[in-house]
């Protein structure tokens, strides 16, 4: 570096020796050159004069020469059969004389161009036409192919004494400024071409702002001449003249000498001197002290040039290595994810840094090269002080630092390695940037743990479902071979079989749970959307665990709080899942005479087209240990104490039920205290329906009269409330004696709903029943007096009871129900005459599963033929006339076809009934994925296996009706 800064100082010392010789010698001369010049002006003036015409006549013999070339070229042309036909030969012409394109026209407007981009398609009638009224000239400047000036040599093509066309030559400036030289009179000065009105054709190549005008008048202009000089000027290239001109711009007076051109007509050519080079030069010339003054001038340039010429020599070989060094570097910095330093320790600085700092660390290398300085940051100044460290030999530290420049935490591993080059104690320290290999290596030591925890779980959840699955089995077996010994007993038969039922389902729920946890574990789980009410399927799920309940003495209540919309879109065998597991969970876990409240919240809507709600499910049982909340999710855990020990299940419920949730879009969670009870919560948002009037309530129930009696709680008030939106005159007492006196005097009421807080109930019922036989009667009922209203209802007492929570749209189909106003309301209850007389294909690989559908249907007074496969279930609807069948049942999976296949090829025969007869699928495949393939295959509805006759009548009922 030290040589670099005297090389540095020599040079500038010779040049500044230089330039004092020569300032010294035209000090001396000065006045001498001033006493001469006005002597040597006249004489300067008229060589520029000759000069300024001798250029002009080479521009001149350049245009003539450029046109009589392309009259030679076009007469060759015209001996040719066609004009167009000599591609090579202008061509050759083009790269002879350097045009930068040339064309072909015919009279036609047919033309042909060297170049494939015609640039000049939207000046062709401007530039083109001299040429095919048979003139040869050269056109004023364009602007060409990549926005360069150009003029355009042009002549007539001329066959048989007749025009048939024009040859053009576009010929760049550059070479036509090539003709006459860039500069003049020593490069002094410069030249331009201008037409008579001033418009500059052909600038001079230097750098002035001037170059920025297009019209000489704007030059002279620029430099503050009079206005007469600049009038006189341009009358003078009006009126074809020469001569000469001083004139002021760019700062000092310039010498002007101007001549028409004689191949160009309107155009001139103008030398441009400074006027004070003009006076100079010519002191030049006659000034021997000048001369002599020179060459002592040019022998100090000589020696000097040589000393800096040794000096750039020397250095030149050292640059070379230095750039060679560099773009090692540069290029080992493109190819490493390691930054190097290299330190001189001498100097303690760093000497040089890799280009990828910048990349890497954030930092550009140039910051490495300065001093620390407060104005570093933290990550810069640490990174400096490790490049301080001077260690014997080679050290290797790994260190976690905060970089921030990027704002993020990095893992550095830094390699220090002391080293010697050409005798110089230096140190090389490579920066790794190794944050992605800690962090993959934590997240492998983290996937390890949790391979190992889950492989442990599932041992732990196989010892433990082995109880779980063979206690069923067992049951199953055992209850079989009592069958079996007791076969001529009837009574110990159907007992055997009503347990071995019992053991059946509880053994299809647990291989469910572990088949829906690895299909969700797969990642192929998929969500249906279908129509349903959610008060049909929050009460469905409540009667099917009611019974559950009952038996351990435990009430299940349900309660709502805001339930504006009823009618929604989802996947109602997921919800049941989720909302039937956490209640089945809850009444497992909760002692005999415990409490069970399902609540269901309609929340605040948050997005357009769904409806919020959160559902949860609490209890009073045991709780849930606080260690074990953690896992309380996890798949295959359960929890190991005595207390819950001795309850069957997968472990699995609640995982199934997070992930469903999850995948709903919605989230799980859950609160408890071991010994006091349990509360899980799920929060989900539900497409909506199409908004549905209740219209029949609407029009069928409007004026109807009501009589409520009892007290007027949040639960009543929403039922009246309700029954007046329906249009319904609701008159509400708040007692028994109240109500008989008001059916005494007035005998218009239809209904008489009772609330169940009204003292004996039962009492109250049959009083009014005595008053008002006729009568419609309910009871408004949270299910406590379920018993006691049951023996009632059975006397006729009570028509039907109205349960809490109120449903709006539940309330208005019961009320169409109990005053007989619609004939349209379906009972959910399914009968079984549905398949009496009826006659269906079965198609079933299975013999023992065709024997027991076979069986099913034969009792109820169906009549079913079988084919074993789906190639022989197609060939038996093809050979029976039409109406033969009334439906089809179809197993999925059967040899030579399945049932996917055999459903299109029937929906795709020629029988009439082809498109029509309901097709069933019936497998053992039942996720939503399976029902849907069931019914893009063209089936109608899909039922699992094994097979329930109940949802068999209830499809039926809906595809047969």
């Amino acid at each position: 570096m030290k040589k670099e800064v005297l090389g540095k100082f020599i040079t500038i010392i010779a040049c500044l020796c230089l330039f004092v010789a020569a300032f010294a010698v035209i000090f001396i001369n000065n006045n001498y050159v001033q006493s001469i010049k006005k002597l040597v002006r006249s004489t300067t003036t008229a060589n520029i004069s000759e000069l300024t015409v001798v250029k002009s006549q080479y521009l001149d013999e350049k245009i003539e020469y450029e046109l009589k070339a392309l009259q030679l070229l076009a007469f060759n042309i015209g001996e040719r059969n066609g004009i167009f036909s000599c591609s090579e030969l202008i061509r050759e012409y083009q790269k002879l004389h350097g045009a930068t394109n040339m064309w072909v026209l015919d009279i036609n407007g047919n033309s042909w161009s060297s170049i494939e981009s015609d640039v000049l398609s939207k000046e062709k009638d401007r530039l083109f036409t001299p040429a095919l009224k048979g003139e040869t000239a050269m056109s004023d400047v364009f602007m060409g192919l990549l926005g360069k000036r150009q003029v355009l040599f042009q002549t007539t093509i001329i066959h048989n004494g007749q025009i048939v066309g024009g040859v053009y030559e576009a010929y760049s400036l550059e070479q036509l400024q090539n003709t006459y030289g860039s500069s003049t009179y020593n490069n002094s000065g410069y030249s331009y071409v201008l037409d008579k009105n001033g418009t500059i054709m052909l600038a001079p190549v230097r750098f002035s702002y001037l170059q920025i005008y297009s019209n000489f008048r704007d030059v002279l202009k620029d430099g503050k001449n009079s206005n007469k000089a600049i009038n006189d000027f341009m009358m003078a290239l009006q009126n074809c003249s020469k001569g000469s001109a001083v004139f002021d711009f760019e700062g000092q007076s310039q010498f002007l000498s101007f001549t028409p051109l004689q191949a160009k007509k309107g155009w001139y050519f103008v030398t441009v001197i400074p006027l004070n080079m003009v006076e100079e030069d010519g002191v030049a010339i006659v000034d021997i002290a000048m001369r002599m003054s020179a060459v002592i001038i040019l022998t100090m340039v000589l020696i000097v040039a040589a000393v800096l010429f040794s000096i750039y020599l020397r250095n030149r070989s050292r640059r070379k290595y230095n750039m060679y060094i560099r773009r090692i570097y540069g290029a080992i910095a493109q190819n490493i994810d390691t930054v190097i330093c290299i330190v001189d320790v001498k100097e303690s600085l760093v000497e040089y840094t890799f280009e990828n700092s910048q990349e890497i660390l954030g930092i550009p290398p140039q910051k490495f090269l300065q001093p620390v300085s407060e104005q570093d940051s933290e990550f810069l100044h640490e990174l400096k002080q490790i490049l301080q460290r001077r260690p014997a030999e080679k050290a290797v530290w790994e260190l976690y630092l905060f970089n921030d420049v990027t704002g993020k935490n990095m893992w550095l591993e830094i390699t220090a390695l002391p080293v010697n080059l050409q005798g110089i104690d230096k140190y090389i320290f490579a920066v790794t940037d190794v944050t992605a290999d800690r962090q993959n290596r934590e997240l492998l030591n983290t996937a390890v743990a949790e391979a190992k925890q889950a492989n442990a779980a599932k041992s732990n959840f196989l010892s433990s479902m082995s109880h779980d699955i063979r206690t069923p089995m067992n049951a199953i077996v055992g209850m079989t071979k009592l069958a079996q010994i007791h076969i001529d007993n009837k009574f110990k038969v159907n007992d055997c079989l009503q347990k071995i039922d019992v053991s059946g389902k509880h053994l299809l729920n647990l291989i469910n749970d572990i088949l829906d946890m690895s299909k969700i574990e797969s990642g192929s789980m998929v969500l249906s959307s279908e129509a349903f009410s959610l008060p049909r399927l929050v009460n469905g799920d409540l009667d099917i665990l009611q019974t559950q309940c009952r038996s351990k003495s435990q009430q299940l209540l349900l309660e709502t709080k805001n339930i504006v919309h009823e009618e929604l879109l989802g996947d109602t065998l997921r919800l049941n899942q989720i909302f039937l597991n956490l209640i089945s969970n809850a009444s497992k876990f909760t002692p005999e005479n415990g409490k069970i409240i399902f609540a269901v919240e309609e929340l605040p809507q948050r997005t357009p087209g769904y409806a919020a709600y959160r559902f949860s499910v609490s209890d009073n049982g045991i709780g849930i240990a606080a260690e074990f909340l953690p896992n309380i999710f996890t798949p295959f855990e359960r929890e190991n104490n005595r207390s819950v020990g001795n309850i069957e299940g997968t472990g699995l419920g609640l995982a199934i039920t997070k992930n469903i949730v999850e995948a709903m879009g919605g989230r799980i969670w859950v609160e408890s205290t071991e010994g006091k009870g349990s509360i899980f919560t799920v929060e989900l948002e539900l497409q909506l329906q199409v908004e549905r009037e209740i219209s029949t309530c609407g029009k069928a129930l409007q004026g109807i009269r009501i009589l409520f009696v009892g007290s007027l709680n949040d639960e009543a008030k929403k039922l009246v409330a309700y029954m007046t939106d329906f249009g319904m005159l609701v008159k509400t007492v708040a007692s028994e004696a109240a109500a008989i006196q008001e059916l005494y005097s007035n005998d218009q009421y239809k209904l008489v709903i009772i609330t169940d807080e009204v003292y004996s109930v039962a009492g109250s019922a049959r009083s009014i029943r005595e008053v008002c036989p006729s009568l419609k009667l309910g009871v408004f009922s949270d299910g406590s007096n379920s018993l006691l209203l049951d023996d009632d209802i059975a006397g006729k007492t009570v028509d039907d009871i109205f349960c809490k929570p109120v449903f709006k749209g539940v309330l208005c189909q019961k009320l169409l129900q109990m005053l007989v106003i619609s004939d349209n309301i379906v009972s959910d209850k399914v009968s079984t005459s549905i398949l009496d007389s009826r006659r269906f294909l079965l198609a079933e690989d299975n013999a023992l599963n065709r024997e027991i559908i076979v069986e099913l249907f034969a009792m109820f007074g169906a009549q079913v033929e079988t084919a074993v496969d789906g190639k022989e279930a197609v060939a038996a609807f093809e050979s029976r006339p039409t109406g033969y069948y009334d439906a089809i049942f179809m197993d999925i999976q059967m040899p030579l076809m399945d049932g996917y296949e055999a459903a299109q090829k029937i929906r795709c025969s020629q029988k009439l009934q082809a498109g029509t007869v309901p097709i069933v699928a019936m497998s053992g495949n039942v996720f939503a994925e399976d029902v849907q393939a069931a019914k893009q295959a063209g089936m109608n509805a899909h039922i699992g296996k094994p097979v329930d006759i109940d949802a068999i009548c209830k499809v039926l009922h809906e595809l047969l009706k």
